[in-house]
Order: structure tokens, then sequence, then C-alpha cells
């Protein structure tokens, strides 16, 4: 898909080049601008269109097919834990990386899978490497309603 995004973008920009030069037309740097635009626009449309429907569609059953499609693992693993595939969210969620950014969505989420499956310890573990203490105070809560149940 993104082979023949670039493609398309390419095509684009040679079919606009040929048609300036065919007719003789000068462009300015405002002609250009615009073009320019125009081809990132049509670049982007798809991403677009999916931020569209993600942010502002009630269809639930659409944005979940959106989300599986952009085949990102933090979001799949998210909507597998809700769905209750707890076994493919364990895989998704070892896709993300153990570095950086990633190893906080990953010891965030995997502490969320844990307290899903009612295993505390785990959850405990993994809810100390989060930093964000906002999210590390809120997982302690839920482990510790759990285990005084």
């Amino acid at each position: 898909m993104l082979l023949i995004r670039y493609v398309l973008l390419i095509v684009a920009s040679i079919g606009i080049g040929f048609l300036t030069g065919f007719y003789g037309l000068e462009l300015s740097i405002v002609h250009f601008i615009l073009i320019v635009f125009g081809l990132l626009v049509l670049m982007f449309l798809d991403h677009i269109i999916s931020f569209f429907v993600l942010f502002f569609s009630r269809d639930m059953a659409r944005v979940e097919r959106i989300l599986y499609k952009q085949k990102q693992p933090y979001f799949t693993a998210i909507l597998d834990i809700t769905k209750g595939k707890y076994d493919e969210a364990n895989k998704k969620v070892e896709l993300l990386k153990n570095w950086g950014r990633q190893k906080q969505m990953r010891a965030s989420l995997k502490a969320g899978l844990n307290i899903e499956m009612n295993n505390l310890s785990a959850a405990k573990r993994e809810t100390e490497i989060i930093k964000n203490p906002e999210l590390r105070s809120y997982n302690y809560a839920l482990i510790a309603l759990m285990e005084n149940q």
C-alpha cells in the first residue's frame, strides 16, 4: 500500500511537470507551493480519513477495523484486551520495543493485561517500571482493590 502511494505520487508529479512544460507555464513560488501542498494532501489522504473516523465516528465496528488495518501493536493489543483475547494481546505487547517510550507503553499494557488476568504479582513488577505517576497510582489502586477482594 505504501509503495502504491509513492508510485502514484511520483506519477502525479511527473504528469504535472509534463503539463506545465507542454503548455509553457512558468511556475511562480505560489504555484509551486500549491502543487506541493496538493501532492502532500493526496499522499496523506488515507491517514486523514483514518484519523477523522477514529476521532469523530460513533461506529465502533468501523473504528476497530481501521485500528486492526493499521497494524499498530499498541492499539491492537488494547482492542484485544477489551475483547478478552489475552493470548493475542500478550503476543502484540511483546512486539513493542523494550526501550525508550515504547518501554513505558509496554509496561503499562503488561500491567493492565496482568491485572485483567488476575496475575497481581506480575502486575506489581510491571507497575514499578512505569514512570507516569498518575498511571502508576491508578495501577497500584487497582491492584490493591483486587487483593482486598
